[in-house]
């Protein structure tokens, strides 16, 4: 749950929720999960 929670508030700073597609969210969260595991690698 705190993964999932770290997109929607960066997403909350920058732009408004309601007028993103679900679409891009999910693209939003993929890109930070996959961040989050190459800093893990290094």
């Amino acid at each position: 749950m705190i993964g999932v929670r770290k997109p929607k508030s960066a997403l909350n700073v920058g732009t408004p929720t309601k007028s993103l597609p679900p679409v891009y969210c999910l693209y939003t969260y993929f890109i930070v999960k996959k961040f989050f595991q190459t800093v893990k690698r290094t």
